[in-house]
């Protein structure tokens, strides 16, 4: 295992889906955080018109409007999508949710990768 990474291993159970399910990873770290990258990988080309899509919850009441696209890619003539905002200065709060979402009706498998930096010390003025 790299070092700063680990690995979730769980036995995998085939899973027979009846309608429109979405697989929605969360990026939580609970800290002030940066976000560097996102990559997305299908088996194979999307095939149909369906959008990756990752979005901010800034975890403030829905009144607050603080929630945001920050990118949206249609895959249906990709099988990977990177997404790097290592140039930029993007902050997030504690609170802060990163959500990957891609609907996936074509059933392929896919992976997600995500780089994001940690803040170790925060300061409030």
């Amino acid at each position: 295992m790299a070092t700063n990474a680990f690995n979730i291993l769980a036995t995998f159970a085939a899973e027979t889906f009846g309608g429109t399910e979405t697989v929605r990873p969360e990026l939580e770290p609970e800290t002030f955080f940066r976000l560097i990258e996102a990559r997305l990988h299908l088996s194979a080309v999307g095939g149909t018109s369906e959008n990756f899509t990752i979005d901010l919850d800034s975890g403030q009441p829905a009144a607050a409007f603080h929630d945001v696209n920050l990118e949206t890619e249609d895959m249906a003539a990709k099988a990977s999508h990177i997404k790097y905002w290592g140039d930029e200065l993007r902050f997030y709060n504690d609170d802060d949710k990163i959500i990957f979402q891609y609907a996936n009706t074509n059933n392929r498998n896919w992976g997600l990768e995500c780089k994001y930096l940690r803040a170790l010390n925060t300061y409030s003025l």
